[in-house]
């Protein structure tokens, strides 16, 4: 495909949303929480609208059923049968689930996902082009997990999400689950004392790999361990900003995808039977 025809390819998608957003859904305040399973739709069709620039995953919600069905209509249950990528609570219910971990997203999304009034988890993990500020995300009270990790354009300040209480909580959706947070390698800052507070997170939060990069785990212009914490004001236990992150292998990573993304239709294979 050469690249003009790429770009039309591309451009299809984002247009199809943005129409589908003027003309099937009603805008909806910018700050206002979604209260209903229609505006969950409306809102979620926003920030792919916002996100024109995201080809490849535009170009699966094109194929995928977003807007052409009820968000929460037949598949309501999937991450591929229904709107690919979004889970509800039940049938004619409210967004609950988001996952588009690893999907080449971009744009400034948070302060759309954080709108979303019923949402138990959003998962949106080694994005690194997916940006905004956690601070966009204190409206979303019900979240229970929250998983950016590896999305160094995501920035703010991690006292922010002190006031989502319920983070790290057990949860229920078709099974049951334990709430997290993972913060690693991201762009937020600050120290940790207030998400530890929370009891769904509790004062070992930081133990898992994932959970949040120490500062004291990098050096700052010459300088290593807490003195390191020292030159930027952070505490040896406060979430280090993007600006030193650890490698790791987009293969790797992929083909561990691909081997959990087996393992769950095959679980869920099962659980037809």
């Amino acid at each position: 495909m050469g690249p003009a025809l790429g770009s039309v390819a591309a451009a299809a998608p984002a247009a199809a949303l943005l129409w589908l957003v003027s003309h099937c859904y009603l805008p909806m305040a910018v700050t206002q929480m979604t209260t209903s399973g229609l505006e969950d739709g409306t809102v979620l069709l926003e920030a792919m609208a916002a996100a024109a620039g995201s080809a490849p995953v535009l170009m699966r919600m094109g194929t995928g059923a977003w807007g052409r069905v009820p968000i929460c209509g037949d598949g309501y249950d999937s991450l591929s049968r229904g709107w690919w990528g979004v889970e509800c609570d039940v049938r004619g219910g409210r967004a609950v689930l988001v996952l588009l971990t690893n999907t080449d997203i971009e744009g400034e999304l948070l302060l759309f996902f954080g709108r979303l009034g019923a949402l138990r988890a959003l998962e949106l993990p080694r994005n690194a082009a997916l940006s905004g500020d956690l601070a966009d995300l204190a409206g979303a009270i019900e979240l229970r997990s929250l998983n950016l990790h590896d999305c160094p354009l995501v920035v703010g300040t991690v006292g922010a999400l002190a006031v989502l209480v319920h983070l790290g909580e057990e949860y229920t959706l078709r099974s049951h689950r334990f709430g997290h947070l993972y913060m690693a390698r991201s762009g937020v800052h600050g120290a940790v004392a207030a998400l530890r507070a929370l009891p769904g997170l509790g004062a070992d939060w930081g133990s898992a790999q994932d959970d949040f990069s120490p500062c004291s785990a990098f050096g700052d212009e010459g300088s290593t361990g807490s003195l390191g914490c020292a030159a930027r004001g952070l505490e040896p236990e406060a979430v280090r900003s993007r600006n030193a992150q650890l490698p790791y292998s987009a293969a790797k990573f992929r083909d561990r995808l691909n081997k959990y993304q087996t393992l769950w239709a095959e679980r869920c294979e099962r659980g037809r039977e």
